[in-house]
This record gives structure tokens, C-alpha cells and sequence, in this order.
């Protein structure tokens, strides 16, 4: 496939390799990647062939469970998990505004780690708003972040329970004006987060939109499903997906958030009528 018209990130696993395999057929396909690091570990980037890729992070959405009790055999960030390791989420997880400053040292250790790569930006999950002081655990990891790194490289993700409005008041602070959101559309629609295109104080802070579909069209008993689908089942929902690509600033960066190749082509069709149609309210 021929470089599309218009520019759009891709995962780093488009098909079952290493991400070194991944990112040598990625080159000259695409001009971005999302370098996926879902877990708290330092990722093998030495044998990168040198390309002309722009890059962005996925920091970590999950840690071993004894991350937290177990922090000096974690910190190294070594890929010391084991094929049983048992998973969870890390805002759950912290017990302690201690916890999360440990959490956040692991992330700003990936992003000082890939700075090679000179990456512009990197994505962390929203913890859900049901989580034991939530917002407390936000604030603190923005203020651990702010100890080495600006926050305009750092963009919070909603997810299930999290939405991006739930922190509206935090995100509106003078002292968290540089932060960036990242809007992930299937998130916003199979968990019923589309209202936050109501709120223009967050929609002008987003600057990448992770674009995919939840679930089959058509299928609405899959309604709260993450499945990360081709774009063409979003036909349902094309009228709020083009009042996403209208709203978001100019400068907003779309990843299309989809782990298979063949896939990410059968989406071109749908996110290049998004682009071409921006300022209108239906797909033609």
C-alpha cells in the first residue's frame, strides 16, 4: 500500500513479530507509530532500524498485582514477568500517593528511555472515577511527571469508568494548562462518554484521537466492548465521528488504533471521508 492521502499513526504490533519486525514493514508505509508499552518495563528499542518515523508512547495501563508491594524487585523495569503473571490495573492497585509516585517513575522512565526516539507524546490511561481518591492519585502523578518532564508531552486517555469530563475540574487548572488529552472514540462510545463533546474547555485540549470501533456494526448487544474493529463498522456512529474530526484542533494527530494490518487498510476509506468531509456533519 501506497502511503495514504492523509496522516495517520499505527500501532506498533500490526501483526504477530517482534517490534522490530513491526516497525521495518511499518517504514515508508506510514509516516507515525504508537510504540506500545503496556507494561512496566523498559522496552528493547537498541536494534530499531533508523527510519524517518515520527513516534508517540502508550505508557503502561496495567502492572504485575504485587507491583506496589514488591517495588525493589520491579525497579529496574527488566521484563521480569513470567507467562502467569496475574495483571491489574495500577490506579486500583496504589494503596498510597507513594504508590503512584512509583507508577509514574515508571513511566517517566520508559519515556526518558525511548527519548531516543524523540517521541512528542505520551498516552496514559485516566484512573476510574470509582478508584479510592482517584483525583488525588491524578494530581500526584502530574506532579511527579512535572519533576522531569513537561506536560505538554503527556495526554490522558478515557477508558471505561473514566471519562475525560470527570476531571474536567483538575484538567481546567492554571497549573495543568499544558496537559494534553487523548479522545479515544470507541471508548467514548460503548462506554456513553459522547457528551464530552459538550465540553470545549476539554475537546480543545485534545491533541490525538484514537480512532476504532468498539464493536460489529450493527451489533448493539455488544454495546460495552473494547474490540478494536476496522473503521467501516463506525457507520452508525458517523455523525459523531465527524463532529469529533470537526471539533478537535487543527493540530490534532489521529492514531488509528487497530492491531491488524489488513485492517488498519479496509479503515482508510471511512477515516479519509472524516477528513475530507471535516466541517460538515455527515459522511457523504
Amino acid at each position: 500500500m501506497d502511503k495514504p492521502p492523509y496522516s495517520f499513526a499505527v500501532p506498533s504490533w500490526v501483526f504477530p513479530a517482534d517490534a522490530k519486525e513491526n516497525i521495518i514493514f511499518l517504514n515508508n508505509k506510514v509516516e507515525e507509530v504508537e510504540l506500545l508499552c503496556f507494561e512496566p518495563s523498559l522496552p528493547s528499542i537498541a536494534d530499531f532500524p533508523d527510519t524517518n518515523l515520527t513516534w508517540h508512547l502508550h505508557l503502561p495501563s496495567v502492572v504485575p498485582v504485587d507491583f506496589f508491594q514488591q517495588k525493589e524487585k520491579y525497579s529496574d523495569l527488566s521484563p521480569l514477568h513470567e507467562g502467569n503473571t496475574q495483571w491489574g490495573n495500577p490506579w486500583i492497585l496504589a494503596q498510597s500517593l507513594e504508590d503512584i509516585d512509583f507508577y509514574a517513575y515508571a513511566c517517566v522512565a520508559i519515556f526518558e528511555h525511548c527519548k531516543k526516539l524523540a517521541p512528542w507524546l505520551a498516552v496514559v490511561h485516566l484512573p476510574p472515577i470509582h478508584a479510592l481518591y482517584a483525583q488525588e492519585k491524578l494530581v500526584e502523578f502530574m506532579e511527579y511527571w512535572k519533576q522531569s518532564l513537561p506536560l505538554n508531552l503527556l495526554a490522558f486517555e478515557n477508558v471505561r469508568n473514566a471519562a475525560h469530563q470527570d476531571y474536567k475540574d483538575i484538567f481546567c487548572q492554571t497549573n495543568y494548562k499544558d496537559l494534553y488529552l487523548c479522545l479515544d472514540v470507541a471508548h467514548a462510545i460503548t462506554f456513553e462518554q459522547k457528551s464530552v463533546l459538550q465540553h470545549a474547555d476539554i475537546i480543545n485540549k485534545v491533541r490525538l484521537v484514537h480512532w476504532s470501533a468498539p464493536y460489529p456494526s450493527g451489533k448493539d448487544e455488544c454495546k460495552n466492548k473494547d474490540m478494536h474493529l476496522a473503521l467501516h463498522h463506525l457507520e452508525q456512529e458517523s455523525v459523531f465521528c465527524q463532529s469529533v474530526m470537526n471539533q478537535v484542533s487543527k493540530e490534532t494527530r489521529h492514531l488509528i488504533e487497530v492491531f491488524d494490518w489488513k485492517e488498519i487498510e479496509n479503515s482508510i476509506d471511512f477515516f479519509n471521508k472524516l477528513i475530507q468531509n471535516k466541517n460538515s456533519t455527515t459522511l457523504n
